[in-house]
């Protein structure tokens, strides 16, 4: 089990709700599916991700903090979704009947491609199955990008593995540099810097590792939005 760092799922707040026009800008609840589309449509380049969005209920603690320690906590589940849009709706917020019934069912996840395009639904107590979660997540990633998800999550996996052990060195040098401060010694002194220049390299090594990682992270070709013609 990864760190929870590591693998921390961050869910953006998101209302059902879009603008009518006018000079008010007025509001009116739209289904989840529709909202996603738009935002799909909007996104460009690197911003052009699958989505998932999480239906909760505030009051459900035991589900939701039994999704937090578990599910989201899977470093498959928690890897993938760096490159996922991660959206989440608190149903209780939701005023519309008709979109009500249609999500009253929590907790439950909706998968959308790139193209905002639905292609997996979990409710109930089928979401605290991790099987059956990374099914999903598995299945939003394969549509979505060239690069397979056990292979990608093995090398980042390995890259983190990297930083861990880098962190831990960063911390033992603060340790001997507070030690230093009290009692200095001119020869432990240039020991300690000669670690820190290692210690540098190292990083800088790894942070460009992960990026060459991150650039096989391709989409599928359907998804790369073209630039506008100069024309």
């Amino acid at each position: 089990m990864a760190s929870r760092q590591r693998v921390e799922v961050k869910w953006k707040d998101l209302r059902l709700a879009a603008r009518t026009g006018g000079a008010g800008y007025e509001e009116s609840e739209v289904a989840a599916e529709d909202l996603v589309k738009k935002l799909a449509a909007r996104a460009t380049g690197a911003e052009v991700r699958p989505i998932v969005v999480w239906f909760y209920r505030p009051d459900q603690a035991k589900e939701n903090d039994k999704l937090e320690a578990s599910v989201f906590q899977n470093e498959t589940v928690g890897l993938a979704f760096k490159r996922f849009y991660t959206y989440r709706v608190n149903v209780d917020t939701i005023d519309r009947e008709e979109l009500v019934k249609r999500y009253g069912k929590t907790p439950s996840f909706r998968f959308f491609d790139p193209a905002g395009e639905p292609v997996a639904t979990l409710t109930g107590r089928r979401v605290s199955s991790l099987k059956g979660f990374t099914r999903c997540v598995e299945k939003a990633w394969g549509l979505s990008y060239d690069l397979n998800l056990k292979s990608y999550v093995k090398e980042m996996t390995k890259i983190l593995d990297r930083l861990d052990k880098v962190g831990q060195k960063k911390t033992a040098i603060e340790r001997d540099r507070a030690r230093l401060a009290k009692k200095p010694n001119p020869r432990k002194q240039r020991s300690l810097e000669a670690d820190e220049a290692k210690l540098a390299k190292e990083e800088a090594r790894i942070t460009e590792d992960e990026g060459k990682l991150l650039d096989k992270v391709q989409l599928k070709e359907k998804f790369q939005k073209k630039p506008p013609s100069a024309e």
